[in-house]
């Protein structure tokens, strides 16, 4: 039983937002491992992006799941919330990509330093650093990227189900989603709830 402010979602939304977290959860290793070696800033705003969704996942489920916490709850905060994160992770992957493909060249560059890991690389001629990579942390961020993807649309799916249930093709229509749930809250609101 819920307060009455408190929009009701199906039960199956748990499972969802612990999808959400395990992908976090996932991404935070990656980065934090793509950090240890170079720190790139797309691996720092995915770090950031994985950190934030776990204050807006327990935020939601906090406040709609436990009674001492309903007070807390508002539903235009955790829409406004789940957008914002999908808006991140939307950062995050194109982020992601972006720097994955700004690596051209083998690893195998002379006067470089690499331990096999990667690392940055100075030639006495050129004025900027370049960072070199092997496959592997590559692939990390390749995987990183679609992760990022992946949470971003779970995000974009969660969005709608605060207020009623909708068919699939509305749950990947980011558009559609701040109109269906203000449907959600005007029948909220006309049934007389706060």
């Amino acid at each position: 039983m819920t307060a009455s402010h408190v929009v009701e979602s199906p039960k199956w939304t748990i499972i969802v937002r612990g999808l959400q977290i395990l992908l976090a959860i996932a991404i935070l290793g990656m980065s934090a491992y793509g950090i240890y070696w170079v720190a790139f800033g797309a691996f720092i705003l995915s770090l950031i992006t994985s950190l934030g969704t776990f204050i807006i996942v327990g935020y939601s489920v906090a406040t709609s799941r436990i009674a001492s916490l309903h007070s807390a709850y508002n539903y235009w905060a955790v829409l406004a919330l789940d957008i914002l994160a999908a808006i991140f992770w939307l950062a995050s992957m194109a982020d992601l990509a972006a720097t994955r493909t700004s690596f051209k060249y083998p690893t195998t560059i002379n006067g470089c330093v690499n331990y096999g890991y990667g690392g940055i690389c100075y030639r006495k001629r050129d004025i900027e650093k370049r960072a070199v990579a092997t496959y592997g942390y590559l692939d990390m961020m390749s995987a990183c990227a679609g992760l990022s993807a992946l949470n971003m649309l779970v995000f974009l799916i969660q969005s709608p189900f605060h207020a009623h249930k909708v068919t699939w093709l509305y749950r990947l229509l980011f558009i559609l989603t701040l109109a269906i749930h203000a449907i959600g809250l005007k029948k909220h609101r006309a049934a007389g709830a706060p």
